[in-house]
């Protein structure tokens, strides 16, 4: 596994959050 782009997707997935939680307030 290429912990790089483990990485990558979990600070993609954390950003896709907090913009859920922007567009809902």
């Amino acid at each position: 596994k290429n912990p790089q782009l483990q990485n990558n997707f979990s600070f993609n997935f954390v950003k896709e959050l907090r913009t859920e939680e922007k567009s809902t307030l």
